[in-house]
């Protein structure tokens, strides 16, 4: 499973974004929830290690201010029996008293193939009855590679495209993302092109040579005009939003001139640490921006700091930032985060909201009840590998490893029962998800490499 947002359209709103939050959540989601595997990435459950075979899921969080002690949000998760996210609900404070009142409910429906194909939002009204907001839609082809993606607004008893968009994908042989047609609505309610971005890879398809990025021309919708490429780019075990190094041009006449460049590094679990932006100006690349982010022994960003360059001063000058003090209990769980904020108008450190965080055990993870108590998986954490055993004599188990960014980095194939050895000592220290197939029975679980 490959791409879901085009490598140009991220480098371009590092530059448009007007803040360091706005530019953090932005590439956050397009991380977390549309990078390599949107399959996997959309079904990502909050698990957290606990030793042994125990996992927990996170059932509740509260959310309190720093200028009062009482909560004033509750967001509630529940789960399908597999562990695959179910509902979302959000409740808020009541203005008067110390109750609070349902805001809003978010359900997550998927396929056998654990795909996610429905997101739908709704609002609670006064009389707590549930009225559709919006909804999105996804399909897949038979790699699970999402090919659609549909959003719509409920208006007057239907759904409706009013702020709708849909996005097209196409794959080469290797399942690489090869071409991303991204269409708006125009003023009659029919969809027309709005940006197109074309994929070239090597040729044993494990990193990005360039890209073009597309524009519909101003006087034929459906003509396209090449507007945007990335060159010199380098990839991070070859996904595509782990940039290490990338340069932007534009298409000036017909001329290709140098824009932007873009230098980025990370830990050893895949986590950014820096990230450096220079313009082209007169000839020579200059600073533009940077950030630091540093993560705890969870892996879990504690501080992550902007910085602006200052032509008058010769140097980079802090802008915005986030600190967090989390705490944790004894199965690794985070229970609170204590958040802190910079901005450059105020030139220290403030206080921000508090969350605080529920979770149960969850000791089993399967779509169907028969294959969990067939299948055991051990040790983990691994090391140089992992076994899995197999009871039922019947099984034909397709067996598929995915790193913490959904890329998929190992599938085999196995029939009958007894022990199947899954080495994993090429494989960088980590979290991944591993996912069993056996006919329509689907079992998930997280592995911990060491």
């Amino acid at each position: 499973m490959k791409s879901q947002l085009n490598l140009v359209l991220v480098l371009l709103f590092a530059i448009v974004a007007n803040s360091a939050n706005a530019q953090k959540k932005y590439l956050s989601r397009s991380i977390f929830l549309n990078n390599q595997n949107h399959t996997q990435a959309q079904t990502s459950k909050p698990f957290y290690k606990s030793g042994g075979s125990s996992q927990w899921l996170r059932v509740a969080e509260f959310e309190t201010s720093p200028d009062d002690a009482d909560t004033f949000a509750i967001y509630k998760y529940s789960y399908y029996p597999n562990g695959n996210l179910r509902q979302t609900k959000q409740s808020e404070r009541a203005t008067v008293g110390d109750s609070f009142v349902d805001n809003n409910l978010t359900s997550y429906t998927f396929d056998a193939a654990g795909n996610q194909t429905v997101i739908l939002v709704q609002d609670y009204d006064n009389f707590h009855n549930l009225i559709n907001y919006s909804k999105d839609t996804f399909s897949y082809d038979a790699h699970n590679n999402t090919t659609f993606e549909l959003s719509e607004l409920w208006s007057s008893g239907v759904w409706v495209l009013s702020y709708g968009f849909k996005t097209l994908y196409i794959y080469d042989a290797n399942g690489n993302i090869k071409q991303e047609i991204a269409q708006t609505l125009d003023t009659t309610g029919a969809f027309i092109n709005n940006l197109r971005a074309d994929f070239f890879w090597n040729a044993s398809g494990t990193n990005l040579d360039s890209a073009l990025e597309y524009m519909p021309d101003s006087l034929n919708a459906n003509k396209w005009d090449v507007s945007v490429r990335v060159i010199n780019i380098s990839l991070l075990n070859g996904n595509l939003y782990k940039i290490l190094s990338a340069t932007l041009q534009t298409d000036t006449g017909g001329t290709w001139k140098n824009y932007l460049r873009i230098t980025n590094t990370y830990n050893t679990l895949g986590s950014q640490l820096t990230e450096l932006y220079e313009r082209y100006s007169k000839s020579a690349w200059v600073p533009y921006y940077r950030s630091l982010s540093k993560y705890n022994l969870h892996n879990d960003l504690y501080i992550y700091k902007y910085y602006s360059y200052v032509d008058s001063l010769k140097s980079f000058q802090i802008s915005q930032g986030q600190a967090d003090s989390l705490q944790y209990d004894v199965h690794g769980n985070l229970i609170t985060d204590q958040q802190y904020f910079y901005y450059s108008w105020s030139t220290a450190w403030t206080e921000g909201n508090k969350l605080a965080y529920q979770y149960k055990e969850f000791t089993s993870i399967k779509n169907d009840e028969s294959i969990s108590y067939t299948i055991l998986v051990y040790p983990n954490p691994c090391n140089d590998h992992f076994t899995i055993m197999n009871k039922n004599p019947d099984a034909d188990l397709k067996i598929s490893l995915y790193d913490i960014t959904g890329k998929l980095v190992l599938e085999m194939q196995n029939k009958g029962s007894g022990p199947i050895t899954v080495p994993t000592a090429f494989l960088p220290k980590g979290i991944y998800n591993l996912v069993l197939v056996n006919g329509n029975q689907v079992s998930s679980s997280r592995i911990v490499k060491e």
